[in-house]
């Protein structure tokens, strides 16, 4: 028998849950899909992860009132959290960061680079492999768009810079979809 593993917390730990959602249609016809991340996991290295069942598959929901029901589907790293509070929600908005990728000269509000950092942990959490070209113009991008906000200088230095982070995000989203798991 085996002595459950206990971690110790201290005034050094940040880790949290947050209830996402990623934004996949505008209004009038508004399409948000809902997700629990636990941001700074300590027994991961401070990563970060969102919900998955027990057969690997990320767990998603189109109404904020089901986040409690979706907790319950996660490991004990996710159940400590429950009730969780539905109050404060990030939405991604995945229309407007292409549209900001598309022609967008800057990114002040970090739109587009939060985004990336978001798909990145969850393709993380699929069994696909990113590409590994995607995911250097991911990260690439990221790293340069948290401490810049003027992203045309670093897209259009190449003739295919806009379409590579593109290409890159739209990978990932189809990798994403490919593995959830809708609960209604």
């Amino acid at each position: 028998m085996t002595t459950p593993r206990t971690i110790s917390y201290d005034e050094n730990n940040f880790e949290t849950i947050q209830l996402v959602g990623f934004r996949l249609q505008p209004e009038p016809n508004e399409l948000v899909i809902y997700a629990l991340v636990l941001y700074y996991e300590v027994a991961r290295g401070d990563k970060n992860r969102p919900l998955t069942n027990k057969a690997g598959r990320i767990v998603v929901f189109p109404d904020v009132r089901l986040a409690n029901t979706v907790v319950s589907h996660g490991d004990s790293a996710f159940r400590k959290y429950a009730p969780v509070s539905i109050e404060q929600v990030f939405v991604y908005d995945i229309p407007k960061a292409l549209a900001i990728l598309t022609s967008g000269a800057s990114d002040p509000s970090g739109d587009l680079v939060n985004l990336i950092n978001e798909l990145l942990d969850f393709v993380d959490a699929t069994p696909f492999i990113l590409p590994s070209n995607y995911r250097t113009a991911l990260e690439s991008f990221a790293d340069y768009a948290t401490f810049n906000d003027d992203i045309a200088a670093y897209l259009d230095r190449t003739d295919h810079g806009r379409v590579l982070l593109r290409d890159s995000i739209l990978w990932s989203i189809g990798g994403i979809v490919m593995n959830i798991h809708v609960v209604t």
